[in-house]
């Protein structure tokens, strides 16, 4: 990994960006636009706004579990309570853990645990 990742940082960094830019956007939203479950044909979307951002955020953190073995404390989905506002700081910590990661040295072989540990897997390093 390490410096070899710049395109997988640049990535995430666009992410976070981009999740923070969508949370500015639905703040200007009334609290019942962002509870309302939304039809279910719609595709990318999980339950109401505020679900799927849940998702989101708690998302980054579970992958970087499934690399790392250490899964962030706010990292479990269905934990957001007091809407749009506390996703930002997790948002910007997530962006944090991952550019740590991704700036470690080089490990051809980690474990990685999938479905919080019911599926297991080693990942590969494929260098050009």
């Amino acid at each position: 990994m390490g410096e070899g990742n710049a395109t997988l940082k640049e990535a995430f960094r666009h992410h976070a960006w981009a999740t923070r830019e969508l949370l500015a956007f639905c703040a200007q939203l009334r609290p019942e636009q962002l509870s309302q479950p939304q039809p279910a044909p719609l595709a990318g979307v999980r339950g109401s706004v505020l679900e799927t951002f849940d998702h989101i955020v708690c998302s980054d953190g579970g992958y970087l579990a499934a690399l790392t073995g250490h899964r962030p404390s706010w990292a479990h989905e269905g934990r957001l309570n007091s809407g749009l506002g506390e996703l930002g700081p997790l948002v910007d910590e997530a962006e944090a853990l991952w550019m740590s990661f991704l700036s470690l040295p080089d490990d051809a072989v980690r474990k990685v645990l999938l479905d919080d540990g019911t599926y297991e897997t080693q990942r590969a390093i494929v260098t050009a």
